[in-house]
Protein backbone atom coordinates (compact mmCIF):
# COMPACT_ATOMS: atom_id res chain seq x y z
CA UNK A 1 0.00 0.00 0.00
CA UNK A 2 1.61 3.30 -1.13
CA UNK A 3 1.79 6.39 1.69
CA UNK A 4 -1.02 7.97 -0.04
CA UNK A 5 -3.75 4.97 0.25
CA UNK A 6 -2.48 4.24 3.89
CA UNK A 7 -3.02 8.16 4.78
CA UNK A 8 -6.70 7.53 3.07
CA UNK A 9 -7.23 4.33 4.76
CA UNK A 10 -6.44 5.86 8.43
CA UNK A 11 -8.43 9.22 7.58
CA UNK A 12 -11.40 6.92 6.66
CA UNK A 13 -10.90 4.45 9.94
CA UNK A 14 -10.59 7.68 12.08
CA UNK A 15 -13.69 9.01 10.48
CA UNK A 16 -15.80 5.99 10.93
CA UNK A 17 -14.72 5.66 14.59
CA UNK A 18 -15.75 9.01 15.27
CA UNK A 19 -19.36 8.54 13.84
CA UNK A 20 -19.68 5.28 15.44
CA UNK A 21 -19.21 7.42 18.70
CA UNK A 22 -22.54 9.06 18.28
CA UNK A 23 -23.89 8.72 21.45
CA UNK A 24 -27.71 7.34 20.80
CA UNK A 25 -29.67 9.91 22.76
CA UNK A 26 -32.70 7.72 22.56
CA UNK A 27 -36.51 8.57 23.16
CA UNK A 28 -35.18 10.93 26.12
CA UNK A 29 -33.98 10.68 29.91
CA UNK A 30 -34.17 9.50 33.11
CA UNK A 31 -33.16 12.14 35.36
CA UNK A 32 -33.67 13.28 38.86
CA UNK A 33 -36.80 14.98 39.76
CA UNK A 34 -36.25 18.36 41.26
CA UNK A 35 -37.33 17.79 44.57
CA UNK A 36 -34.37 15.58 44.99
CA UNK A 37 -31.82 17.74 44.34
CA UNK A 38 -29.65 18.67 47.56
CA UNK A 39 -29.45 14.99 48.51
CA UNK A 40 -25.97 13.39 48.70
CA UNK A 41 -26.50 10.21 47.12
CA UNK A 42 -29.60 8.33 45.49
CA UNK A 43 -29.70 4.24 44.39
CA UNK A 44 -31.41 3.14 42.09
CA UNK A 45 -32.42 -0.74 40.77
CA UNK A 46 -32.10 -1.67 37.14
CA UNK A 47 -33.89 -4.56 36.69
CA UNK A 48 -34.25 -7.28 33.86
CA UNK A 49 -37.80 -6.78 32.80
CA UNK A 50 -40.55 -4.57 33.96
CA UNK A 51 -41.77 -5.88 37.38
CA UNK A 52 -38.96 -8.38 38.14
CA UNK A 53 -36.83 -8.62 40.84
CA UNK A 54 -33.27 -9.65 38.97
CA UNK A 55 -31.17 -6.48 39.04
CA UNK A 56 -28.58 -6.60 36.16
CA UNK A 57 -27.13 -3.04 37.66
CA UNK A 58 -27.47 -0.24 40.56
CA UNK A 59 -27.56 3.18 39.49
CA UNK A 60 -25.97 5.09 41.98
CA UNK A 61 -25.62 9.08 41.57
CA UNK A 62 -23.95 11.32 43.93
CA UNK A 63 -22.47 14.86 44.32
CA UNK A 64 -18.94 15.75 44.65
CA UNK A 65 -17.66 18.65 47.36
CA UNK A 66 -18.63 21.48 44.64
CA UNK A 67 -22.05 20.02 43.96
CA UNK A 68 -21.24 18.76 40.88
CA UNK A 69 -22.63 15.34 39.53
CA UNK A 70 -21.15 12.10 39.44
CA UNK A 71 -23.01 9.10 38.37
CA UNK A 72 -21.90 5.12 38.54
CA UNK A 73 -23.43 2.13 37.66
CA UNK A 74 -22.78 -0.97 40.17
CA UNK A 75 -22.79 -4.37 39.14
CA UNK A 76 -21.38 -7.13 41.83
CA UNK A 77 -18.33 -6.48 42.96
CA UNK A 78 -17.75 -4.23 39.72
CA UNK A 79 -18.17 -0.11 39.69
CA UNK A 80 -18.20 1.43 36.03
CA UNK A 81 -19.09 5.12 35.00
CA UNK A 82 -22.53 5.42 33.96
CA UNK A 83 -23.27 6.09 30.05
CA UNK A 84 -25.06 9.45 31.20
CA UNK A 85 -26.48 12.21 29.33
CA UNK A 86 -26.25 15.66 30.00
CA UNK A 87 -29.34 16.92 29.58
CA UNK A 88 -28.94 20.17 31.91
CA UNK A 89 -26.62 22.82 32.55
CA UNK A 90 -24.66 20.12 34.63
CA UNK A 91 -27.29 17.71 34.87
CA UNK A 92 -27.58 14.15 33.46
CA UNK A 93 -29.34 11.07 33.30
CA UNK A 94 -30.05 7.53 31.68
CA UNK A 95 -30.63 7.37 28.27
CA UNK A 96 -34.26 5.84 27.51
CA UNK A 97 -34.99 3.70 24.65
CA UNK A 98 -38.32 2.64 25.15
CA UNK A 99 -41.53 3.07 27.67
CA UNK A 100 -43.63 0.00 28.05
CA UNK A 101 -47.17 0.22 27.19
CA UNK A 102 -48.02 0.65 31.33
CA UNK A 103 -45.50 3.80 31.05
CA UNK A 104 -44.47 2.99 34.48
CA UNK A 105 -41.19 1.08 32.90
CA UNK A 106 -38.38 2.51 31.01
CA UNK A 107 -35.77 0.46 29.33
CA UNK A 108 -32.20 2.22 29.86
CA UNK A 109 -28.82 2.40 28.09
CA UNK A 110 -26.65 1.12 31.11
CA UNK A 111 -23.06 0.53 28.69
CA UNK A 112 -20.64 -1.91 29.29
CA UNK A 113 -20.92 -3.66 32.42
CA UNK A 114 -19.56 -7.15 33.60
CA UNK A 115 -22.38 -9.31 32.36
CA UNK A 116 -23.59 -8.64 28.65
CA UNK A 117 -26.96 -8.74 29.63
CA UNK A 118 -26.68 -5.50 31.37
CA UNK A 119 -26.37 -3.50 28.55
CA UNK A 120 -29.94 -2.28 28.75
CA UNK A 121 -32.49 -2.73 31.89
CA UNK A 122 -35.50 -1.24 33.24
CA UNK A 123 -35.87 1.45 36.03
CA UNK A 124 -39.69 2.11 37.82
CA UNK A 125 -40.84 5.47 36.53
CA UNK A 126 -43.18 5.49 39.61
CA UNK A 127 -39.99 6.38 41.81
CA UNK A 128 -40.59 10.16 43.19
CA UNK A 129 -37.29 10.52 42.90
CA UNK A 130 -37.26 10.02 39.11
CA UNK A 131 -38.29 11.99 36.05
CA UNK A 132 -38.85 10.72 32.33
CA UNK A 133 -37.95 13.67 29.56
CA UNK A 134 -39.11 12.85 26.46
CA UNK A 135 -36.95 14.85 23.51
CA UNK A 136 -40.57 14.90 21.59
CA UNK A 137 -42.38 17.10 24.29
CA UNK A 138 -39.20 18.86 25.40
CA UNK A 139 -37.33 19.88 22.36
CA UNK A 140 -40.03 21.90 21.01
CA UNK A 141 -39.87 23.76 24.18
CA UNK A 142 -37.05 25.32 23.65
CA UNK A 143 -35.79 28.67 21.90
CA UNK A 144 -33.66 27.25 19.18
CA UNK A 145 -31.97 23.77 18.28
CA UNK A 146 -29.05 23.10 15.82
CA UNK A 147 -28.90 20.22 12.96
CA UNK A 148 -26.94 17.18 14.60
CA UNK A 149 -26.15 16.20 11.29
CA UNK A 150 -25.80 19.58 8.93
CA UNK A 151 -24.91 18.15 6.06
CA UNK A 152 -28.22 16.45 5.35
CA UNK A 153 -29.89 19.33 6.85
CA UNK A 154 -33.37 19.86 4.93
CA UNK A 155 -35.54 22.95 4.61
CA UNK A 156 -39.46 22.47 3.40
CA UNK A 157 -42.25 24.93 2.33
CA UNK A 158 -44.13 22.52 4.69
CA UNK A 159 -44.58 19.50 6.77
CA UNK A 160 -43.20 16.79 4.03
CA UNK A 161 -43.69 19.68 1.63
CA UNK A 162 -41.34 20.66 -1.10
CA UNK A 163 -37.88 21.59 -0.77
CA UNK A 164 -36.63 24.62 0.03
CA UNK A 165 -32.92 25.58 -1.94
CA UNK A 166 -29.95 24.13 0.05
CA UNK A 167 -30.55 26.36 3.09
CA UNK A 168 -26.34 26.36 3.80
CA UNK A 169 -23.23 28.39 2.47
CA UNK A 170 -19.91 27.00 1.96
CA UNK A 171 -18.42 30.42 2.81
CA UNK A 172 -19.05 29.61 6.23
CA UNK A 173 -18.82 27.14 8.58
CA UNK A 174 -21.90 24.62 8.30
CA UNK A 175 -22.22 24.05 12.29
CA UNK A 176 -22.08 27.53 12.86
CA UNK A 177 -25.97 28.09 12.36
CA UNK A 178 -28.81 28.60 14.67
CA UNK A 179 -32.66 26.85 14.52
CA UNK A 180 -34.91 29.09 16.25
CA UNK A 181 -38.03 27.61 16.76
CA UNK A 182 -41.33 29.41 15.59
CA UNK A 183 -43.90 26.58 15.46
CA UNK A 184 -44.53 22.89 16.07
CA UNK A 185 -46.64 20.75 14.02
CA UNK A 186 -45.84 16.41 14.79
CA UNK A 187 -42.54 15.76 14.48
CA UNK A 188 -41.97 18.91 12.42
CA UNK A 189 -40.53 22.46 13.90
CA UNK A 190 -41.01 25.74 11.87
CA UNK A 191 -37.87 27.35 12.24
CA UNK A 192 -35.42 30.22 11.37
CA UNK A 193 -32.24 29.35 10.11
CA UNK A 194 -29.37 32.33 10.46
CA UNK A 195 -25.63 31.18 9.51
CA UNK A 196 -23.69 32.09 11.09
CA UNK A 197 -25.54 31.52 14.07
CA UNK A 198 -27.67 34.52 15.68
CA UNK A 199 -27.51 33.73 19.28
CA UNK A 200 -26.42 35.58 22.47
CA UNK A 201 -26.10 38.60 21.59
CA UNK A 202 -24.47 37.54 17.97
CA UNK A 203 -24.09 40.40 15.59
CA UNK A 204 -24.89 40.35 11.77
CA UNK A 205 -22.92 39.30 9.41
CA UNK A 206 -22.12 40.27 5.52
CA UNK A 207 -23.92 37.67 2.97
CA UNK A 208 -24.80 35.94 6.39
CA UNK A 209 -27.81 33.45 5.81
CA UNK A 210 -31.78 33.83 7.11
CA UNK A 211 -34.38 31.79 5.90
CA UNK A 212 -37.18 29.71 7.45
CA UNK A 213 -38.73 26.11 6.88
CA UNK A 214 -39.88 23.44 8.23
CA UNK A 215 -37.50 21.00 9.44
CA UNK A 216 -37.90 17.13 11.07
CA UNK A 217 -36.18 17.19 14.86
CA UNK A 218 -37.42 13.12 15.11
CA UNK A 219 -36.48 10.64 13.03
CA UNK A 220 -38.48 7.44 12.23
CA UNK A 221 -37.59 5.84 15.47
CA UNK A 222 -38.12 9.21 17.71
CA UNK A 223 -34.69 10.16 17.99
CA UNK A 224 -33.59 13.52 17.99
CA UNK A 225 -31.95 14.92 14.83
CA UNK A 226 -31.56 18.07 16.43
CA UNK A 227 -29.74 19.15 19.48
CA UNK A 228 -28.81 21.85 21.99
CA UNK A 229 -26.86 23.76 23.92
CA UNK A 230 -27.14 22.13 27.59
CA UNK A 231 -24.64 24.92 29.38
CA UNK A 232 -26.06 27.84 27.72
CA UNK A 233 -23.86 30.42 25.25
Amino acid sequence: MTPVLRHLAVLVASTASLVAQEPDRGLGVVGLADSVWGARADTFAIVARPGGAEVVAWWVRSSDRVGGEMHALVHGAATVPAPVLEYGYEISGLVVDSVDVSGRWARVQVGDTTAPAARRGWIDLRDPRLTLLRWAAYLPELDGVYALDPTRLVLHRAPNGTRLPAPLVPHFDADDHWLEILERRGDWLRVRLTQPAMICGAEPVPNGVTVEGWVRFLDGRGRPLVWYYTRGC
